[in-house]
């Protein structure tokens, strides 16, 4: 994923971290205009770090990555206040577009 992105010529990737607390931490500190957010994470799932951050009032624009795409899962992504999301098995194709998308609101 970070090489796709890495190779795009309008992304900058200015943080990477390893579960939901750094994801957290990484989105207060450095402020990215879209964070690429696997649902499933070691500690708080992506949908949770979703959350804490809309009622933190972050402007930063969630991009969930899931392997799920039935309308049950979709929902509970858009309703945590992701802009979007990414199927895990199309995400090298669509993962730059997305990310695009989502940074352009």
């Amino acid at each position: 994923m970070r090489a796709v992105l890495a190779a795009a010529p309008d992304i900058e990737i200015v943080g990477e971290g390893e579960n939901g607390v750094e994801a957290l931490r990484l989105a207060a500190e450095l402020r990215p205009d879209v964070l690429a957010l696997d649902v499933q994470l070691p500690d708080l799932n992506g949908l949770e770090v979703t959350r804490r951050l809309r009622r933190q009032g972050t402007s930063t624009a969630v991009l969930i990555l899931t392997a799920h795409d039935d309308a049950q899962t979709i929902f509970s992504l858009l309703e945590s206040g992701a802009v979007g999301y990414v199927l895990k098995d199309e995400a090298l194709e669509t993962l730059v577009n997305a990310v695009r998308t989502a940074a352009r609101g």
